[in-house]
């Protein structure tokens, strides 16, 4: 069983929904479309109970309701994606991740210069 940090506790989210839900990652590729996933970078679960050939890695928060606290999906920040991006904070595959604080301390000294 794979534990996850999400609001300073470290635990399977999906078991806090059902024992039998076991976390697992979404494809990087849908499997319907063929094209990158929109649920790459959101928490998964399938039910252990199915039988194996049954099992299908799902959307936990469209499939089985679970959430963080604010009632929003939980994000896998760092998760690989397609194409080799990376999962950010806001649930998007991205190339690169800029530090917000970086760039601020950065913009009046590129305005000095210039």
């Amino acid at each position: 069983m794979e534990k996850i940090c999400v609001d300073n506790t470290c635990e399977n989210p999906c078991a806090r929904f059902a024992p039998h839900l076991m976390v697992c990652d979404c494809p990087a590729i849908d499997q319907d479309t063929g094209f990158a996933s929109e649920d790459r970078c959101q928490l998964c679960c399938y039910d252990f109970n199915l039988k194996p050939a049954n099992r299908r890695c799902q959307n936990a928060y469209r499939k089985y309701k679970v959430m963080d606290l604010f009632q929003k999906p939980i994000w896998r920040v760092g998760l690989e994606c397609a194409g080799g991006k990376t999962c950010n904070k806001y649930g998007v595959c991205a190339s690169c991740t800029l530090k917000y604080t970086g760039l601020l301390l950065l913009i009046p000294l590129l305005l000095r210069v210039i």
